[in-house]
């Protein structure tokens, strides 16, 4: 079990990690955009739609 020291420490850590990281964010000099996903990306604005004409033709054509 952690101790109350131990937990303290690990917050003030984590802490300057979160404010590290948020320099680094606000200095990148990027123009303004949408947060990226860093797993999915985009993946979600694809268009998934079937185009079932198209799949015919190769199902006939074989």
């Amino acid at each position: 079990m952690l101790t109350i020291c131990e937990t303290l420490i690990g917050l003030v850590v984590f802490l300057l990690i979160v404010q590290f990281l948020k320099l680094q964010w606000a200095h990148r000099r990027l123009p303004p955009g949408p947060t990226p996903f860093p797993i999915l990306g985009s993946l979600w604005q694809l268009n998934f739609k079937v185009d079932h004409d198209s799949l015919n033709k190769v199902c006939i054509s074989r």
